[in-house]
This record gives structure tokens, C-alpha cells and sequence, in this order.
């Protein structure tokens, strides 16, 4: 998108000045360079960081023309948004910022930024040019959007703050920057910034804004039965006790009931609202209550000639309550027929709930002290291991429930079926995990409740398979490669996945493992299908079988385990021939683009349970079963690339003890004689150069296929075009054919 008009000053110009960027980019450029030099402590008071925050520039969405006011009414299309997080974890911040460079935006610090607290601010481009009346809707929903894609959820929304959280990070993000007319902060001089050029906010495809797992919980409860006048209740109704995190929600309820709106339109009657605001000024609502009074006045713009949002700025800085308080515009509103929300929440903290601590899920039951009439809590019921609802996810024909915790400082998540949450293979499943979980049974309904209850979350595609998941690649061990479009989990097992990790470099696997292979045709043989694997899907290509054969002590088994060591450890990840054909199957699905290490066929003597394995593994499809409920299982699909040894050819091992094969049983399995290695590379014989192989394959694994996956996916086309170049290339080998 070309032309993004926006609005820059600096301090409180009755018209600021309206500019217009060639793109983007540039945009962000103008933004970055009108720093200011300005210094937040926090020994200042609020006043004090106030006005020294004024010094700064700040930019806004434009105006219809140049010379207006900037007011809602005056306010024209815009084609960027803005966020404000006002305050962060550590962790959470780099989480995001991980996130963030998928996308086109600018991040930069805040002057009230620390190592400890991160904030931020974020601007973001748009696919088009959102309207002043979407605008807030439109912020809202690629908030939840950006959110979710780092992977947190939103706990709570108090007022204009929304609190979003992964585990124990959490990010506070201010909600008063999404207005029509609202501005946002250029940098200070020495704020960090980054740019990055990626995909826009698609706006017409933006998901439902998300809504708070829990309702935030007051501190404060109303006094049943009190009536007084609004004198006297202004400082005796149910927010007695100050300002809790909703006051200012609350304030805007009543403030915009029909009869507060009428006050507006009077002087001495709006001037009195502006004193008791003015009562939060020293508290950590001072802005917000600020933004309320000129949010308010403007509701009477009609009746007045002058500007009243400049003229409720100015005022403000001159109200100082008076033995008056926020309170009695409750008070007042009460009277007009306007219903207080403190109360429903203080009926709301008598309902039991789940509360989540570091230490575990604990259930607290609220009641009332019959002697005292406070709300007590009776002592809390520990529930199990502290455990965190990511979302809901399918795998196309069952509901599931994806959930993470810590097992021993290792996070764990876990897609656990909808229908064994609250059961017994549910509780098994978690428990084997390392979910410590209550064993009283009382106590376990609660909690499968509490797990199916929550509102919904991010949607999650369940993959029964490995390899390419929506534009990602999902490891045997359930490892995710890459940038999927939509959250991936995997839910199956691989015998093997604890093998899949990594010991050194790309480099060090080039400098060591490829070298000694380089020169010996069945070592470069095995490494160029392991290579292959992963590509098979993303060229149309089915799976295939390499079966190497020689009497023993040939280096059948150097040979594939040079080759398994791009995508881990040779000895961990070694799969073998003595299973059951539906054993095979589920290690071929958990093996999903990916490549699979078959030793020694000999391993098996029984003949069928080698043939009925080797048809479901290279065939790519497992066998139709029913379910117990009737009908039947989705039938197991899979595309691998599986490197077998033996002494004997597959076919002539199956045949030995009276099996048969039918013919095209093994069409995409390759029998190839196994040549021995001869290149040594300086070492002096054979079994030198089989010892320092082992030693190299030991030593340097994993690395080098996460780097080769890594770049498929970001570079799917160009795989296409290289094997599509090399197909031609290959026919252009082959004899004419005879005419």
C-alpha cells in the first residue's frame, strides 16, 4: 500500500501537523528519527513522569485535511496500527519479539523501559485503509491475532488493560492507543528499535478479538442493602475501599448512562465530574481517568462552537479534588437508575474456582463469615501440577484439548482427546507425562471440568503424522521445524524419538561424517536418500525402500548410520525389523517425510510378520481396522524413505522359509548390493576408515537435517524447481528411444 498519512507533534498544538509517507518503511523512518532526549526514574513522582514524557513527540492517525483538530469527528482512514505494552516478563518480551518479525512492524522501546520490566511499543501495517469506527475493532482483533500466534492467551481485561499470558511471562498491553484520535509516543534518543519487513496485517482475515479466560477478580464488595443519598454514598458504596483494577470501566459505565450524558451539556455539572476524576490523579489511574474526562466532554461537542477535547485537556491540568471523590459519580449515577457492576462481581467472588499457583492448580470456595459478614476462603484443595490450557485442536475426525506443563524444568505439551479428559486413559496419559494429579475422585471432576470449560482458545491442528504440517515440519520426537500458518502438535509416538537430538554443527557434520562418506558409492547412496526424505512431499513424490545387502562385516551398518545422523543419534534412532506390521505402521507414520534406519532383516525370523511389514512400509498405507464403537479408524498414510540392511536381498529373505511376494508388493523398494567402502581418505585400511566414521556419526548428528529441513521450508518452490531441472537433466541421460 502506498501513501500512510498520519499526524506528528510535539505537546498539545491545537492543529498538528499533518504529513504523508511514500510507504511503510519510510513511515517508520520518520517515526524513529524524532527522538527526543528525556530521562524516567522511578524515584519521580507520576507528575514528574507526566511531564517529562511531554518533552516527547508523538505521531496519530491523520485528519480528513491539513488544519483540523484532532478529534474523532475529524479523523480520516488509516492505514497502520499501533499497541502499547505497558508492562512485560522478560521472557514473555523476547517470545513476542521472536513472533513479531513475521510480520511488517516497528518495535521500539518505551523511556519507562528496564531489563527486568520490558516495554514496548508496536506499529504495524495494515492491508488496506481501516476507518475511524473499525479502527479500535480492527487493533483489537490483530492484538489477539499477534498474541496467540506467540503462543499466549488472554487472562484478564481491567479497563483499557488487557493481560495476556504463556505460563509464568505474561504482557500487559494498553488498549487506550486503539481509539480514532488516539496518538502514541515517538522513541527518546537511545531507545532500541526493530524493523521488519514481513507479511502486512491482513485485515479482512483478521480471527474474532479473544475473550479472558477468567473475569478479573475485584478487590472490593458492596454493601447490600445500603441506600443513602449521593453525598453520603460517595463515600460508602461498594468501591469503598479505592480504586480497584476495573474503577476506570466502571467510571466510563456511569459516566454513559443516559442522565451522566445530560451533564455533560452543563458547565457546573461537567466541571463537577472533572473534580472527582481528578481524585485519581497520584495513582496509577491518572491517565486513564484523564482520557475520560476528554472522552466525555466530547459527548456534548454538538452544543458548544469551541473545542472541547482541547479544552478538557487544558482544564485538567488544573483540577485538584477537593474533599470530593471518583465515588460520587457513582453515586450519581446510582441515583439515575445505573446499575454498578461492582456489584455482580462481588456476587461473582462468592462462586468457587480453579486458581493456577507456581506450586500447582489449587480449588478455592469462597463463604461468608456469618460473624463478621466478610467473604472468606476456606484452606485451598490442590488439584494437581500447575498446568496451562493452550487450546482446542482436531485431527479431522476427534476433539482434543492441548495442554503444557513443566516436568522437571522440561515443558511438556500434551494433545489430550476431549473424550479422555475427566477419565481414566486421560489422567494416565497426563500422569505419565509428569503431571502430579489428585487422586481424590472428588477432586479430579473439578478439574476435568475446570480443562473443558475454559473459553475457547487458539485452534490447534492434531497431526497423527510427522513432516510437513501447514507449512511446518514436525519432527519424530514432535519437535516443529519451521513456521507453521496455524498451531501444530503432534500426538503420536515414535519408539525412537528420544534419539532425535543433536550433537554439533552443520559444519562439523560436513567436516567430519560427509568426508569420510565423500568417494564410496553406497555411503553417498544412503546420505542422498536420507536427503531426499523430507522433500517427497513438497515435489509430489511417493515413498521409496533402499535395502543394502552383503555378507556381514561388509559395513552395512556404518552405512546406514552415516546416513541416520543427519536427523540424530545413529544408535538411538536404529529402528528394526522384529515388530509386527502394525508396530511398523505406527513408526512409519511418526517417520512422515522423514527417514527411517531398518537394521539387519535377519533380526526377524518370522518370514510374514518381514513381508506384511515391508508391504505397509513401502506401500505408504497402514491396514483398515475398526473402531470399538463401531465403523472404522482413519486409515494410517504415510511417505518415507526407509534404508534396510541384510545379507540377502528382501525378496529372497521373505522366500527362504516358504513366504511369497506378489508381484508390485515391493515396487518402490530398491535391492542394491552393498559396496564396500574404498576411499579412505588417507586413513591406512578399511576398518580404520569404519572406526573414525563411527567416531565421526557419534559425535556430530542431528544437526545438518534441522538446518536442510529448515531451509525446505522457507524455500519450498525452489526445491520444486532443482528437482524438477534435475528430472530433466536425468531423461536427457537416457538412450533415444527405438523408433
Amino acid at each position: 500500500m502506498s501513501g500512510f498519512g498520519y499526524l506528528m507533534a510535539q505537546g498539545q498544538p491545537l492543529t498538528p501537523a499533518r504529513f504523508t509517507a511514500n510507504s511503510f518503511k519510510e513511515l517508520c523512518k520518520a517515526i524513529l528519527s524524532h527522538s527526543v532526549q528525556i530521562s524516567i526514574t522511578t524515584e519521580m513522582t507520576d507528575e514528574e513522569r507526566r511531564k517529562e514524557k511531554q518533552k516527547l513527540y508523538w505521531f496519530s492517525a491523520p485528519t480528513q485535511r491539513a488544519g483540523q483538530r484532532r478529534i474523532v469527528g475529524n479523523m480520516a482512514a488509516c492505514a497502520f496500527g499501533c499497541a502499547d505494552i505497558d508492562e512485560s516478563s522478560p521472557g514473555a518480551m523476547q517470545t513476542l519479539l521472536v513472533s513479531l518479525r513475521h510480520h511488517s512492524v516497528l518495535v521500539y522501546q518505551t523511556a519507562s523501559h528496564t531489563a527486568a520490566s520490558p516495554r514496548m511499543r508496536i506499529v504495524y501495517e495494515f492491508s488496506r485503509l481501516v476507518e475511524p469506527d473499525e479502527r479500535r475493532a480492527v487493533c483489537e482483533a490483530t492484538e489477539s491475532m499477534l498474541m496467540q500466534e506467540a503462543g499466549f492467551t488472554l487472562a484478564n481485561l481491567t479497563g483499557q488493560k488487557a493481560r495476556w499470558e504463556n505460563g509464568s511471562n505474561y504482557l500487559v498491553l494498553d488498549r487506550s492507543v486503539y481509539g480514532a484520535q488516539s496518538y502514541l509516543y515517538c522513541p527518546h534518543v537511545g531507545a532500541k528499535s526493530q524493523l521488519h519487513a514481513g507479511a502486512v496485517i491482513a485485515v479482512d482475515a483478521l480471527p474474532e478479538p479473544a475473550q479472558p479466560v477468567a473475569a478479573p477478580k475485584p478487590k472490593a464488595k458492596k454493601q447490600a442493602g445500603h441506600e443513602a443519598s449521593p453525598e453520603t454514598d460517595a463515600d460508602f458504596d461498594d468501591l469503598s475501599i479505592g480504586p480497584d483494577t476495573s474503577v476506570i470501566s466502571d467510571l466510563r459505565s456511569a459516566l454513559w448512562h443516559p442522565g451522566m450524558l445530560q451533564k455533560a451539556h452543563d458547565n457546573g455539572a461537567w466541571i463537577d465530574q472533572g473534580y472527582r476524576l481528578a481524585s485519581l490523579k497520584g495513582t496509577d489511574f491518572e491517565d486513564d481517568a484523564r482520557q475520560l474526562w476528554i472522552d466525555w466532554s466530547v459527548t456534548a461537542q454538538d452544543a458548544y462552537e469551541e473545542d472541547l477535547s482541547e479544552g478538557a485537556a487544558a482544564r485538567w491540568e488544573g483540577l485538584e479534588p477537593d474533599k470530593t471523590s471518583y465515588k460520587a459519580i457513582f453515586a450519581d449515577a446510582q441515583v439515575l437508575g445505573w446499575v454498578n457492576e461492582a456489584t455482580k462481581r462481588a456476587a461473582n467472588r462468592l462462586n468457587p474456582r480453579v486458581e493456577r499457583r507456581d506450586d500447582g492448580m489449587y480449588y478455592i470456595v469462597p463463604r461468608i463469615n456469618k460473624r463478621t459478614g466478610e467473604i472468606e476462603e476456606q484452606p485451598p484443595a490442590w488439584l494437581c501440577s500447575a498446568v496451562d490450557v493452550l487450546g482446542r485442536g482436531t485431527d479431522g475426525s476427534e476433539e482434543y484439548i492441548v495442554l503444557s506443563w513443566l516436568c522437571n524444568v522440561r515443558k511438556v505439551t500434551e494433545a489430550i482427546p476431549l473424550c479422555d479428559i475427566g477419565e481414566r486413559d486421560g489422567w494416565r496419559r497426563m500422569k505419565a507425562g509428569g503431571l502430579n494429579v489428585t487422586s481424590k475422585n472428588s477432586f479430579r471432576a473439578v478439574l476435568g471440568d475446570y480443562l473443558q470449560l475454559h473459553d475457547e482458545l487458539t485452534r490447534w491442528n492434531v497431526a497423527k503424522t510427522t513432516g510437513w504440517q501447514h507449512g511446518a515440519y514436525i519432527m519424530p520426537d514432535g519437535e516443529i521445524l519451521g513456521t507453521s500458518a496455524k498451531p501444530v502438535i503432534f500426538c503420536g509416538h515414535s519408539a525412537t524419538a528420544q534419539g532425535y537430538t543433536v550433537k554439533g554443527t552443520p559444519e562439523s557434520w560436513r567436516d567430519n561424517v560427509a568426508r569420510l562418506a565423500a568417494g564410496n558409492p553406497s555411503m553417498v547412496t544412503a546420505i542422498a536418500a536420507a536427503f531426499a526424505a523430507p522433500m517427497l512431499s513438497l515435489v509430489g513424490a511417493d515413498g521409496f525402500g533402499i535395502h543394502f545387502y552383503e555378507q556381514s562385516s561388509a559395513g552395512k551398518t556404518t552405512t546406514a548410520n552415516t546416513a541416520a545422523s543427519l536427523y540424530g543419534s545413529p544408535d538411538k534412532t536404529k529402528l528394526t525389523w522384529y515388530g509386527t506390521a502394525l508396530g511398523m505402521v505406527n513408526e512409519a507414520a511418526a517417520h512422515n517425510d522423514g527417514f527411517m534406519s531398518l537394521d539387519e532383516i535377519s533380526q526377524n525370523t518370522r518370514r510374514r510378520d518381514v513381508a506384511e511389514s515391508a508391504y505397509a512400509l513401502f506401500n505408504g498405507v497402514g491396514k483398515l481396522q475398526g473402531r470399538r464403537d463401531g465403523g472404522n479408524r482413519e486409515v494410517m498414510r504415510y511417505t518415507t524413505v526407509a534404508l534396510s540392511t541384510g545379507e540377502t536381498d528382501l525378496e529372497s529373505f521373505i522366500r527362504e522359509d516358504g513366504g511369497s511376494i506378489n508381484a508390485g508388493q515391493l515396487v518402490r523398494l530398491l535391492n542394491i548390493p552393498l559396496t564396500r567402502a574404498s576411499d579412505f581418505h588417507s586413513l591406512p585400511d578399511g576398518k580404520s576408515h569404519a572406526d573414525a566414521l563411527k567416531t565421526a556419526y557419534q559425535n556430530h548428528y542431528g544437526a545438518v537435517g534441522r538446518k536442510w529441513i529448515s531451509t525446505l521450508a522457507e524455500n519450498p518452490k525452489a526445491a520444486q524447481e532443482a528437482v524438477a531441472a534435475a528430472k530433466q537433466r536425468w531423461k536427457g541421460l537416457l538412450p533415444a528411444q527405438g523408433g
